[in-house]
């Protein structure tokens, strides 16, 4: 398990999508393993299934489709969980147990897009590491530091454009991302915090689209 994380990690450190880089996962692993100890103290289903490793490559993997796609595309867009399973697929499999495989590929597969829709209305994980994955994920889409760094980088308008709408309707949909007590604690003061970034403390809203102006 190690060399799997250590590969992930090599892929992250070359990663071109500017906000799914090293970084993101540096935290999103280290959220996870939050979780995944408050989940295995409550004795959450599944739990007994995973190790702290396997937690930690799961955050490593879960945007390896991402962090090798340069521009927006619908593709993207709907297909990430699918398209970095394929990748998982192809340059894990003689690397894990069956059981791991399935666990790791499963919740990367379904962390984005249309398969949120049972846990964001109905609360049903497809696993527990499924669970700790998204929840992990989600708490660090309200990182001050990362949104920063991303007006600060030299993007087309379009994929500008598409990062913040990504990032403003998921911030927006954030409780109903987070359920665990790690995740939770401050939400509502961190999203406060986030979005005063963007429109009035900061302007990075403004900053972002007009750079020439500020």
């Amino acid at each position: 398990m190690k060399k799997v994380i250590e590969k992930g990690k090599e892929i992250m450190r070359i990663s071109v999508d500017e906000q799914h880089d090293f970084d993101h996962i540096v935290e999103v692993e280290k959220i996870s393993i939050a979780v995944f100890k408050e989940l295995t103290e409550k004795k959450y289903p599944g739990t007994e299934n995973l190790t702290e490793d396997l937690v930690r490559a799961t955050a490593w993997w879960h945007d390896c489709y991402k962090a090798r796609t340069e521009e927006f595309s619908l593709n993207t867009l709907f297909n990430e969980g699918k398209e970095s399973r394929n990748i998982i697929e192809e340059e894990l499999t003689d690397m894990l147990s069956k059981d791991d495989m399935e666990l790791l590929a499963d919740a990367v597969e379904h962390h984005a897009g249309w398969s949120l829709l049972p846990y964001f209305f109905l609360n049903r994980p497809r696993s527990a590491l499924h669970k700790i994955l998204i929840e992990a994920d989600a708490y660090d889409l309200v990182n001050c530091d990362r949104a920063r760094e991303f007006t600060e980088k030299d993007l087309s308008f379009v994929n500008k454009l598409w990062v913040f709408v990504d990032i403003f309707f998921e911030s927006v949909s954030l409780p109903l991302y987070l359920r665990t007590d790690t995740t939770r604690k401050d939400m509502w003061k961190r999203l406060k915090k986030y979005w005063g970034m963007w429109l009035w403390d900061e302007w990075l809203l403004f900053k972002l689209f007009f750079p020439s102006r500020t």
